[in-house]
Parts: structure tokens; C-alpha cells; sequence
């Protein structure tokens, strides 16, 4: 598939080009495209080929693909110490992270005014909001930065949740808001759903597929976002239908139920579903607090898929903490949810994460940073363009 994109690089530009290049365009353009981003935006000033080659369609895209299966990253909001009432945007390398030791990070310098969450985070573009005020979409590898104020799409509800997404079909991306609105009884608006497709200005309500569970987390893959179903007449903040995950297919724009984990839980402490080796994965806490279990669905949408990655020692200091990802040693790197306020509750940020190594069986803190922060996504640098669809 790769050969077939750079032959097809290769013919958009070859016709328009009179630079003498030394090597055949297919090893130039596999060469380019492994390349960082900051090294791809100074190459783009070699030569017009270069910068046609760099800018076009389809290296874009190859490059992304690039960048999701070979430089996985992490990135980080965190407060500007120079100016407090600012955020910023760093990345680092979570394949380096050590144990007690600190990591080197990459600061993007890309300033927003206020107090901004990571929504999610697809081809390199970053999605953050203040949940207040407006919508950032951010390609913190160029500096690219679109706000959508709040106040151009209507009136906010008291409690609503964000997710991000990709329509690959389209080649567009997405804003979902989910609208709770709890009541006691049974009606049919206590949840609403919209779309905003980046550049169009607009919600666009979305027949809704049921009561959502307020959660700030909601994992985008496979082409969609995931959440809980509640159970009929039940509060948001308490306990989601563990029998029921939704799935919003960001293309479609439909919804379909996902089959969960069958299992002989009574009652549930901590909740969290993610994504973990490209699986829909789903953490929980049992009512006990003996043990914490993490579940992959290995096949995606098929029930029996279901299977037990791992279980590790309850402890109240990581009890609704998130799993990121699984490193090449195997070990898992886990972050504190603070925007369920579970975890840390005296403190708005941190240098830390936790680290289980399912060899020894042993959770440990790491990840020490120079910088605090406070939401954390997991992330590949990209040259894709936010004006290319945005409208700017």
C-alpha cells in the first residue's frame, strides 16, 4: 500500500518538476516521510520540489501513518510558569520514560489563554476546550492554532462531554458533544447529541442512541468514540449499564451497541474505558477495592474477544486511573484521571504516572517531568493542515 501512495506522489509531482534529485523519488519519498516534523517543515525550503513533495495530499498522509505506528509520543497540557493564567503544550517520548530517572521533553510553546483539557487527539491534531468558553483545535508540531468560540453554536447546557474524531471516508474531523440534562423521569431529552464538522460553524443534532454516563473520557478508534449507556432513571454521576457500551461511528454518524465484558461484578468502585494496543480496553475497580482488572477486546465488536490483559493490587492513590498504553517491555504506563477528580484532589497537576510491570507484578511511580501538568493524550507529530479544512 505504501509503494502504491509514493508512486502516486511520485506522478502528482514529477511532471511539474525541474530539480535534479540524486535519488529515485520512491527512496526520497520513504526517506522524507520518516522524518520529524521539524525536520520536514526546513526541508521544505531546499527546493519547489521538496516543498510540492512535502505539502502534497498523499505524503501528508503517508507521513501520518508513519508517525502513528513508529513515534509514539505523549502530550501534555500543563499551566505556563512565566504566565500563570496560560497554558502550553509539551510531548515526550514515553518509549524513553525510566524508572525515577527524568525524561526530556519537546515544549511547543503554543499559548492559550485559560484552563484547557485534552479532548482527544487524531493525526497529529490536538483537540482541547476550557469547557466554558470555546474549542481549540491545535497541530502543536507547526503551531497552528483554530478557536471556535461556545457562543457561536447556542447556549451551553450545565453538563456536557467532548469527543474527537477522524471521518476517514470524508476527510474531515469531528467535535461530538453529548448534552446531559438528568431528570427523574424517563424523557427522551434527558441526553442530546451534535456534531461539529471542523470549518462548517455548526452543531448538527444527531438522533440519540439513549442516556449517556458523564464521562470526560471517551476513546475515539476504530472510527468511532465510546461510552456507557446509562441505565433508565439513573443519576449520570452515579454508575453506568456495564452491560451496554455505545458506539458513535464518526463517518456514519450512527450508533450501535458494543458488547461488554462478561463478568460477575455486583457493583463497580472505578470505571474507565480506553484504548490500550490498539484494542477497546476497560478498567475496573470491583466494589471490594481488592483489585483493579484491565480488559482488551481483541476483536472489536465481538463479545467472546473479551479478554483479561492483567489485575494488580487496589490501592486509592490509582483508583480510577486511566491505562495509556503498553510499551515494548511490556510495561504499562497509567495516569491519574483528574478530571474525574478521583485522584490528587489537593493538587491540579502533576510529574508523575505509574508504571505496571506485568513480569514482576509491580505498580511504581514514573514518568518525573520538569513540567506539571494536568491532562495527558497519547500522540504522533503531523503536517497536517487545520486551514486546509477549517475554512481559515
Amino acid at each position: 500500500m505504501e509503494g502504491g501512495t509514493r508512486r502516486k506522489i511520485s506522478q502528482e509531482i514529477d511532471s511539474d518538476s525541474n530539480d535534479s534529485v540524486s535519488l529515485p523519488q520512491d527512496i526520497l519519498i520513504d526517506i522524507l516521510s520518516r522524518l520529524s516534523v521539524k525536520l520536514l517543515l526546513q526541508c521544505k525550503c531546499v527546493s519547489k520540489y521538496w516543498l510540492k513533495l512535502i505539502t502534497s495530499h498523499d505524503f501528508i498522509k503517508l507521513q501520518v501513518d508513519h508517525a502513528n505506528k513508529n513515534n509514539p509520543r505523549f502530550i501534555f497540557t500543563a499551566t505556563n510558569s512565566r504566565h500563570p493564567s496560560t497554558m502550553t503544550l509539551f510531548t515526550l517520548d514515553y518509549e524513553a520514560v525510566q524508572h525515577n530517572a527524568f525524561v526530556s521533553i519537546i515544549d511547543y510553546n503554543c499559548m492559550l489563554s485559560g484552563s484547557f483539557k485534552i479532548v482527544g487527539s487524531c493525526n497529529g491534531l490536538v483537540c482541547l476546550s476550557d469547557y466554558q468558553t470555546c474549542i481549540a483545535l491545535c497541530n502543536p508540531a507547526t503551531r497552528e492554532i483554530v478557536l471556535e468560540p461556545f457562543s457561536i453554536f447556542g447556549k451551553l447546557p450545565d453538563q456536557f462531554v467532548l469527543g474527537f474524531g477522524y471521518d476517514f471516508v470524508k476527510d474531515v474531523y469531528k467535535v461530538v458533544r453529548f448534552d446531559i440534562c438528568w431528570r427523574r423521569s424517563d424523557e427522551k431529552d434527558d441526553c442530546q447529541l451534535f456534531v461539529y464538522t471542523v470549518g462548517t460553524k455548526s452543531w448538527r443534532k444527531i438522533p440519540t442512541p439513549g442516556r449517556f454516563h458523564f464521562s470526560h473520557n471517551v476513546p475515539y478508534m476504530n472510527g468511532a468514540l465510546h461510552w456507557f449507556k446509562l441505565s433508565t432513571k439513573c443519576n449520570p454521576h452515579l454508575q453506568p449499564n456495564f452491560r451496554s457500551i455505545i458506539s458513535f461511528d464518526v463517518g456514519s454518524e450512527k450508533s450501535q451497541k458494543i458488547p461488554t465484558v462478561s463478568f460477575s461484578y455486583k457493583d463497580v468502585f472505578g470505571f474507565c474505558l480506553g484504548v490500550l494496543q490498539g484494542c477497546l480496553s476497560l478498567c475496573i475497580v470491583p466494589n471490594d477495592k481488592k483489585q483493579i482488572d484491565i480488559w482488551l477486546m481483541k476483536e472489536y465488536g465481538v463479545k467472546e474477544s473479551w479478554t483479561k490483559l492483567f489485575s494488580f493490587n487496589y490501592s486509592p492513590m490509582y483508583a480510577r486511573s486511566a491505562p495509556l498504553v503498553v510499551r515494548k517491555n511490556g510495561e504499562v504506563l497509567i495516569a491519574p484521571d483528574r478530571r474525574s477528580g478521583a485522584i490528587n484532589t489537593d493538587r491540579a497537576s502533576s510529574l508523575h504516572m505509574y508504571s505496571y510491570d506485568p513480569t514482576s507484578k509491580t505498580l511504581y511511580l514514573c514518568l518525573y517531568t520538569i513540567r506539571m501538568w494536568n491532562s495527558v493524550s497519547t500522540y504522533a507529530e503531523s503536517l497536517v493542515s487545520i486551514a486546509s479544512f477549517s475554512g481559515r
